[in-house]
């Protein structure tokens, strides 16, 4: 049995961060802690400032080291801004807490839900497996079935708006859920609550108009390269009920805690060394 969150999910989307910061490979473990840790919603406030300042000190100490050995990475470009005084050490610090923590635990999120669909519609599965449709469409389908993220932080109206019938008065915390319009059957019609290939993929996991997520294009791309590599080499089936699969405590993410799953080598597959019994002979045919 595998985590395929833990074996899967989680380390690419955290090998291509770390790649594009200079992160050295034995930091890749403490920084994925540090970024969960600031997206589990059932801490202490003790416990969120201990990590914003474990976070903030990692990337300091990553920028430092940046100072003595740069790289061809995004970290040693930061520090030549700041050497030069076009940005504070603040300014790079905040930057790429910013980068990882858009771009990290969402892909996850955005791999876990794809995994868990197609693992679960074995159906939709094998549609994309003969080429009836492409892998392009199955995770836009399930990016709309399944937000990576669910709500937005809070806004507050800066004068009275009425949406939908409902007064929103001025200053009012405001929730938005990018989660609603996957499964809204207004958008969706009767497949709105369904992971279906055929199904509208209008979705806002990555925002929307001048706020569109600009790692988007990176996302996909893993995602497209990611989930291909691994259908088609192997089958997987779920080690645990689907109800079991226990979501990741979250109020802005939405994603689960782990995937255990049953993985074998698909039959024939390109690069899968078929298995074959091993014993005595079988005697000749007298």
């Amino acid at each position: 049995m595998a985590d395929l969150k833990a074996d899967f999910a989680v380390p690419l989307p955290m090998g291509v961060i770390c790649e594009l910061f200079g992160v050295p490979d034995a930091q890749h473990a403490p920084l994925h802690a540090l970024c969960n840790a600031v997206f589990d919603t059932t801490s202490q406030p003790a416990e969120v400032a201990a990590t914003e300042q474990g976070l903030y000190r990692f990337m300091a100490e990553l920028a430092e080291s940046k100072v003595a050995g740069p790289g061809d990475d995004l970290t040693s470009l930061l520090v030549e801004h700041r050497t030069n005084g076009t940005i504070t050490l603040d300014e790079l610090v905040d930057t790429l807490i910013l980068v990882l923590a858009a771009g990290h635990q969402t892909t996850i999120n955005f791999f876990t839900s794809s995994l868990l669909a197609l693992i679960t519609h074995p159906d939709q599965l094998e549609l994309v497996r003969a080429g009836e449709v492409s892998w392009e469409t199955v995770t836009e389908s399930a990016l709309a079935w399944d937000s990576p993220v669910s709500q937005s932080p809070f806004r507050y109206p800066t004068q009275d708006i009425e949406i939908g019938g409902t007064l929103i008065r001025e200053g009012e915390p405001v929730m938005m859920s990018y989660a609603a319009l996957g499964r809204d059957p207004a958008h969706h019609g009767p497949l709105a609550a369904s992971f279906d290939v055929a199904r509208d993929t209008r979705h806002l996991p990555f925002g929307h108009g001048p706020h569109f997520c600009v790692g988007a294009p990176l996302a996909r791309l893993a995602a497209h390269i990611a989930l291909p590599a691994l259908f088609n080499r192997f089958d997987a089936e779920l080690a645990v009920p689907a109800k079991e699969v226990e979501p990741f405590p979250s109020l802005a993410l939405n994603g689960i805690r782990a995937l255990p799953a049953v993985i074998r080598p698909r039959a024939g597959a390109a690069g899968v060394r078929e298995t074959r019994p091993t014993g005595p002979a079988t005697p000749p045919p007298t």
